[in-house]
């Protein structure tokens, strides 16, 4: 994800102090990272049907006191901008761990003296890098979602500001359902984005560690 869900892969292994000392560390540091950001989108799409509802109560007491509503909706906002940070973070940690995950297993590869093992090895490496294709695949696609859900919410945001009359936030309420149209859109990639993280760590994760 280019924005727009703090952990770095340093993080990861300083977490536990034993981490340096385990061959299996690269792989450690990958699933960690794909978790870590699993739980970062997990956070955004709650975030995303918060704001979405604090926006349309703003619409519900237009004729009332959309105030008070409204200051809901700057807060929501403000956290949902924070977790995109976030998000954007830790992805970034999990490209870093993944890319020294695949590093690493091509390097204990390539010093493979069986040849079936080898090929074996090599295969099963193959089939994990296309899944993290897909990974990245996804999360691209969610970053742009991402980016537009808030562009159009700070948009409206910035309206509502200074047009907070009944007719102002009627006027309003074709470009608010266009937000709710991107919010579910995010909301579909952000599942495809988790979906791909869930096949792409049941590819490498030892039992268990993947929950």
């Amino acid at each position: 994800m280019r924005l727009p869900l703090v952990v770095a892969v340093a993080m990861v292994c300083s977490i536990g102090a034993g981490c340096a000392s385990h061959g299996y560390a690269p792989l450690e540091a990958n699933v960690e990272s794909m978790k870590s950001v699993r739980e970062a989108l997990e956070e955004a799409n709650a975030q995303t049907d918060r704001v979405l509802a604090s926006l349309n109560k703003v619409v519900a007491w237009a004729d009332r006191d959309p105030l008070p509503a409204f200051d809901e909706f700057e807060d929501d906002l403000g956290n949902l901008e924070d977790l995109a940070e976030e998000a954007s973070v830790r992805a970034q940690a999990m490209k870093d761990a993944s890319e020294a995950y695949f590093r690493t297993w091509q390097a204990e590869n390539s010093e493979m003296k069986t040849e079936g093992l080898h090929d074996l090895s090599a295969e099963r490496m193959n089939t994990a890098r296309e899944s993290w294709r897909n990974v990245q695949d996804q999360a691209t696609a969610m970053s742009d979602s991402f980016q537009e859900f808030l562009d159009r919410l700070r948009e409206i945001k910035g309206y509502l500001s200074s047009n907070m009359s009944p007719s102002g936030i009627e006027a309003a309420r074709p470009y608010i359902g266009r937000a709710e149209m991107s919010g579910r859109t995010l909301k579909e990639r952000i599942a495809d984005l988790t979906a791909a993280i869930d096949r792409s760590t049941a590819k490498v994760a030892p039992a268990g560690a993947a929950g």
